[in-house]
């Protein structure tokens, strides 16, 4: 399964973690065991990778998104699925960093 939700909102949504949360709950239902989630650059642990420009952008103008995507990847990690996180990044700040949390 790949999910991709978001939002254009920059208002506060939790259309990610909730939508996820739901995904999951039919994964489990109909056997389902692999999750794919296009996440955020930023989000969690890969924070310590940004840029101090890039860190200031997202606190300022993508908070409530940021929060949204924490929310969603604790989800994903906790749902004891087969799953994969794509954060799509870029090498930030000269660390090699490809994007992918996995557990599968």
């Amino acid at each position: 399964m790949l999910c991709a939700l978001g939002s254009t909102e920059l208002k506060k949504t939790m259309i990610r973690a909730t939508g996820t949360a739901t995904i999951i709950d039919g994964m489990k239902q109909t056997g389902v065991k692999r999750l794919i989630v296009v996440s955020a650059m930023g989000v969690s642990a890969s924070w310590d990778f940004l840029s101090p420009v890039n860190k200031l952008f997202l606190a300022s103008l993508l908070r409530s998104a940021l929060a949204d995507h924490g929310a969603q990847e604790a989800a994903v990690m906790s749902s004891g699925l087969d799953w994969m996180d794509d954060r799509s990044a870029k090498r930030a700040g000269g660390h090699a960093w490809d994007g992918c949390l996995r557990r599968w």
